[in-house]
Parts: structure tokens; C-alpha cells; sequence
């Protein structure tokens, strides 16, 4: 179905020649009709899943949504006008059913192409209701009025919508909102791997107003690629929605009861109810919200701008909690709760209520403005896999594996070879001003232990890159099967005209049973499992003659001799001349790398400890319990302050 073109108004056609999404309007259509359209759209995400097949007019007669063009990384759409119906009487997703309003609502996934690394995101779902139905009160926005509450503001798109379009130039859609007290317009832009979100707050009120805004946002995701460790409706993650793929998906999706995999740059991933104020001391910089542990992709947002985005808001509070309906959600109705589950007070920071439709709210502080003034409030919708540079006038994206494990020991690093891609997006795309970039120059930098695969180039050249368009550049790698831990890679993109860019990220390199003993003395551990855990049977030596090892007796506070090895525990190995690599002797991996839970008994003061497992294990992350008071767990922090 095409719809005709009039008055700025368009409809897009279901063709995967189609470069951009300008608006799609459903009108008249039933469930099965063909306006549905998906077009640069490499899955369909939430399309159909909450609609009761009952109802065959499930969108109103108008409904419309906009969105920019999509790169091969971020998608995002804006709704319009109309409602969409979600459930039934007996579902899917909600009994009853709920109507859904479109106009101002958001949504975002991943495009088309998503990381090399895997096909699982391709195309992955990041909120709730992506692609089309950018409705309801998934992902919103609301204004604060003189307070920092969610008391007295207003929703953005409340009433209806005055203005929206696709701008010609940079691939960016501008929606325009306003009330008796404000004007806004978001200008949403799609840039290499990131939705930049801009708000331009205008006072239009006869007498000052401090305005702020609070951002809300409900990363219920799904894949077209199932989720081999869950059961149920293992395509979803962050959402408790019976959707008509199956039951609610946190069901046995985890053991620990994870609904997907939340992720704070210290401290375990988050399974239950939290908030931060930005005077707290473990206020996150940043989030990422991601389907699962082992398939690890979804979005990240900031809390506290990165250098890769200097033109970002900070916030200053930040919850995550459950989405809510029915019930008090932090989200519930286009409504937001700024306190954990139980506490009129606020002032909680944690509620014992697990987590099953993972959502979260942003607050940007409110800034007095005078009547007729301006802010602009801009913050980024990013991808949790890739690391980036978003200055203009092009971005670099650098996708590179997270970990290179070492399952098999035999087969040493896996993948191998490895990939990593950097992706070039020319923004010199004014209309009228575009520009293309020539000759681009990419160079990979590698550390020590990794090297290209056979037959690459360290150097590489892309011809041209059109205005708004995406190009990219691989290499294989491979490791010398002996380095581990975090090993940087670099690329310097150098194109012309414009600036050169460096960008970096670390590849976690998981340790294989070889150690390099060196003269002198060797502080080592074992993280594995053997049938002959005796030194000389591990590394084919014999004790005395080439080597003597001690550990650390806790009860007679001194390094004692030993003949023999356990995991977590801490050992001088002296050598009697520089050994090299050696490799050890049958060594078989941790059987229990997916679960944890080793226990190590630690003496009172100093204790000589060793990493259980062969990948770093973050501190923080570590639990205790006091031998003395053995009623509670005690975190890593409680252990070292108490």
C-alpha cells in the first residue's frame, strides 16, 4: 500500500531498495493488512506480538509514526497520531487490553546489520514496541515545572503533536510539542551506532519557569535469534509481557533470576529495584541494558557524559525498576515513581523486588529560564556492544569482540581468527554543503600477543564515502595463545578533507593453561581443575632440583613449602633458572565458570588468594561471610570497611 504524498506527508512503501523512512500512516487497515510496513527494518522486532488476533482493527484509522533514515546500527521512530490496541480479553501481553497513544512516544532498535560479532542483534528490538508501535508509555518524555518531581509535569506529546518532518540533511526527524507553558522540538538524529536525542525547551509563559525533564524508557528486547540459555518466550528479555510467542520470558530464563542483564560499571549486574542521586559515591556514569549474559548486546545510556559525547546532559538522579502494569511501576500510565517499590519517603536506594520488566528513568535537573528563553537538554540512545567518536563531521564506530575465551584448550582463542570492524559515517551531509570523504586511511595498532591473520594488511583504504552514508573495514586477528588479561586495539582513521580520529578498545583475553616462570620469584595461581594437582606432575619438573614453591600458612602466619596446588589459592614459584613457557600438565577448565560460588577460606590478616577462574574477576563483585556471624553475606565493600 502506498499512500499519496501531500502537505509534507508520505508513507513508505515496502521495498528494501527504500533508503529512507520518511512516515508511515496505517489507515483503514486491519491486522493482516498490508501497511505494516518494515522497510530497512532487518527483523520486526514487537510487530504483532501484543495484538490479539481477535481484533482486526488493532490501530486506529489514522495511526502514524516518523523516523529518520536508518543506519546499518541504530533505528529509532517517533509516534504521531492514533492508537494502538495491545491484548485482549485473554491477552496477548495484557488482559484487559489497553489502548495506546502514539503521538510523542519512542522507540528504538538496532538496524539492519548490528555487530559483526554475531547475528543475534540484527535488527534487535531495544524498547518496547519498536518498530512501529512507538506508543503508550514505553519510552517517553515528561517536563518538570519548578519542581523535580514528577508532580506538575507535562508529557510531551499530550494533546497532539504541532509539527513533525524528516530534515534533508543529516539524517535526523524533528517533532514539534507545546502547552500553555512550554514549546518543544526534538530534533532525533541517527549517527554511526547512536540515536542523539536533542530537546530545545522554550518558556513560553509570562513569568519565569525552572524546566527540566525526565526521561523514561522500558528496554524490553527481542531478537529473531533465540536465547539458547533461557526457555519459554526465550526471544525476549527485560519484559514479563505473555507475549503470542509463549509465557512471560523471565521464566527460568537464569538460575539468579536475571530478566536480561543489566550492567553498572562497578558492582554485580542489577536484579532488583535501585536508585542513584548524584551525590551518592556509586552513582553509574552509565548503564547498559542488554538481552543476556551471554549474548551481550542492547543499549547503553549515560548518566554522566563521556569525552565521546562532550555535547551531552548530565543528570542527576537515575532509577531502575519495573515497568509496572498493573500496578505501581515507575512507568505505570505515562506516570513515573522517582522512589523504589515501598518507600514514600524517596530516600531508599534499594527495594527487595525482583526484577521483571526491566525499565528506568533519567532526570535532568531543571534550569530556571526566562520568559521567551531556551535549553537545550541533548542526550544519546547508544549500542552496548561497540565503542565510539560522534564529533562531526564523520563518526567511527569500532566493533571489536569482548572476549576471546578459552573453552578449549586445544583450540586455543576462540574466535580465531577474530574480527574486528570500524565503521565510517560521513555526516558532511548539509543540504547544499555535502561533502564526500576521499582516500580514507584505516590502520590498526595491536598490542603485544595479537597479530593479524595471514594475508592481512595492517593498513587499509576506503575509495569514497558518499554524505550519509556508512562504509566499513575488517581485519582478522589472532593471538599468540599465551597473553591474557585486557590487551588494547587501536584504529587511526585519517580521511580527506577532515580530522584524523584515534579510537581505542580493550579485548578481554581469557588465560590458557601455559605460564612463562621467569628467575626470580613468580607470584602465580591455577585456575583450573587437574587429576594430579602435584607441582611436578603440573609442570613436568621436579621440586628442589628446579624449582621450590611455597604458599602462605594463615594459622602459623608464614610461607610455608608445598608439593601441590588448589584453586584460589596464591603461590610463590622460585624457579632455579629461567624456565620459559611451560605448559600445565592437565590442566581441564573450572566446571563451575558459569556459576560462581568457589569458596576460599581466608585466616584473620594477610592471606595469599588467586583469581579461581581464567578471565579477570572484577573485586567489587566478590562476597564474604564472617566466620564469627555467619547470618548474612557481606558485600566486597563491607568486608573491607568492616
Amino acid at each position: 500500500m502506498e499512500l499519496p504524498v501531500q502537505d509534507g506527508w508520505g508513507a513508505l512503501k515496502k521495498s528494501k531498495d527504500q533508503a529512507m523512512r520518511k512516515l508511515t500512516i496505517l489507515a483503514g487497515l486491519t491486522l493482516l493488512g498490508a501497511g505494516l510496513s518494515t522497510s530497512a527494518v532487518a527483523q520486526p522486532g514487537w510487530l504483532t506480538l501484543c495484538l490479539d488476533p481477535a481484533n482486526t482493527a488493532p490501530y486506529s484509522d489514522p495511526y502514524g509514526t516518523i523516523g529518520p533514515e536508518p543506519t546499518p546500527l541504530m533505528d529509532a521512530t517517533v509516534g504521531l497520531f492514533g492508537t494502538v490496541t495491545y491484548g485482549g480479553s485473554a491477552g496477548p501481553c495484557y488482559a484487559p487490553a489497553r489502548s495506546l497513544d502514539a503521538a510523542g512516544r519512542l522507540a528504538f532498535g538496532i538496524g539492519a546489520v548490528g555487530s559483526v560479532q554475531s547475528n543475534f542483534d540484527d535488527g534487535l528490538a531495544l524498547t518496547t514496541g519498536w518498530p512501529i508501535d512507538a506508543a503508550g508509555d514505553f519510552t517517553f518524555a515528561r517536563f518538570t515545572l519548578n519542581s523535580e518531581t514528577p508532580a506538575g509535569s507535562v508529557l510531551f506529546g499530550d494533546g497532539g503533536l504541532r509539527s513533525w518532518f524528516v530534515g534533508a540533511s543529516r539524517r535526523y526527524a524533528e517533532i514539534g510539542w507545546g502547552n500553555a507553558d512550554l514549546d518543544v522540538t526534538l530534533n532525533l538524529r541517527l549517527i554511526g551506532d547512536a540515536a542523539r536525542l536533542q530537546w530545545r525547551v522554550r518558556n513560553v509563559a509570562t513569568q519565569a519557569n525552572s524546566v527540566g525533564m525526565l526521561f523514561g524508557c522500558y528496554p524490553g528486547m527481542r531478537s529473531q535469534v533465540p536465547d539458547t540459555g533461557g526457555s519459554g518466550n526465550f526471544f525476549i528479555a527485560n519484559s514479563d509481557l505473555g507475549t503470542t510467542l509463549g509465557p512471560p520470558p523471565f521464566v527460568n530464563r537464569f538460575p539468579e533470576r536475571y530478566a536480561g542483564w543489566t550492567v553498572l560499571p562497578n558492582g554485580k549486574p542489577v536484579r532488583t529495584e535501585r536508585l542513584w542521586f548524584l551525590n551518592d559515591q556509586d552513582f553509574p556514569s552509565n548503564v547498559k541494558f542488554m538481552f543476556g549474559q551471554t549474548n551481550a548486546y542492547g543499549m547503553r545510556v549515560d548518566n554522566i557524559p563521556p569525552a565521546e559525547t562532550p555535547d551531552a546532559t548530565a543528570t542527576d538522579f537515575f532509577i531502575i525498576g519495573n515497568h509496572g502494569f498493573p500496578g505501581p511501576g515507575i512507568l505505570n500510565n505515562n506516570n513515573m515513581r522517582l522512589s523504589v517499590f515501598g518507600d514514600p519517603t524517596g530516600t531508599q536506594r534499594q527495594a527487595d523486588l525482583i526484577l521483571t520488566s526491566v525499565s528506568f528513568i533519567q532526570r535532568f535537573p531543571g534550569r530556571t529560564l526566562a520568559p521567551g528563553e531556551s535549553r537545550n537538554i541533548v542526550h544519546y540512545i547508544r549500542s552496548a556492544q561497540s565503542v565510539a567518536n560522534y564529533a562531526d563531521p564523520y563518526t567511527v564506530v569500532l566493533d571489536a569482540p569482548r572476549l576471546l575465551s578459552a573453552d578449549n584448550f586445544q583450540a586455543g582463542h576462540q574466535p580465531s581468527p577474530a574480527t574486528v570492524r570500524v565503521w565510517i559515517d560521513n555526516q558532511f551531509a548539509t543540504i547544499d554543503k555535502e561533502v564526500a570523504l576521499q582516500n580514507i586511511r584505516a590502520s590498526i595498532i595491536l598490542p603485544n600477543g595479537v597479530s593479524l591473520a595471514a594475508g592481512e594488511q595492517q593498513t587499509k583504504f576506503i575509495p569514497r564515502i558518499a554524505p550519509n552514508e556508512l562504509e566499513f573495514v575488517d581485519w582478522q586477528i589472532v593471538t599468540n595463545n599465551t597473553t591474557y588479561g585486557d590487551v588494547p586495539i587501536q584504529v587511526v582513521i585519517s580521511p580527506t578533507p577532515g580530522p584524523s580520529k584515534t579510537i581505542q578498545t580493550t579485548i578481554r583475553l581469557a588465560n590458557l593453561p601455559t605460564y612463562n616462570f621467569t628467575a626470580g620469584a613468580n607470584l602465580s595461581s591455577f585456575p583450573y581443575r587437574f587429576g594430579d594437582a602435584s607441582l611436578d606432575s603440573i609442570l613436568g619438573l621436579q621440586a628442589g632440583r628446579d624449582y621450590v614453591a611455597y604458599t602462605y600458612d594463615g594459622d602459623l602466619r608464614g610461607y610455608t613449602p608445598t608439593q601441590s596446588v588448589q584453586r584460589g589459592i596464591g603461590y610463590w614459584i622460585v624457579p632455579t633458572s629461567n624456565l620459559g613457557q611451560r605448559a600445565l600438565n592437565g590442566a581441564l577448565p573450572p566446571d563451575d565458570a558459569a556459576t560462581g560460588g568457589l569458596l576460599v577460606s581466608l585466616k584473620q590478616g594477610w592471606n595469599l588468594i588467586g583469581n579461581p577462574f581464567n578471565y579477570p574477576v572484577k573485586l567489587d563483585e566478590l562476597i564474604g561471610v564472617a566466620e564469627d556471624s555467619p547470618s548474612d553475606a557481606l558485600s566486597w565493600k563491607e568486608l573491607v570497611e568492616g
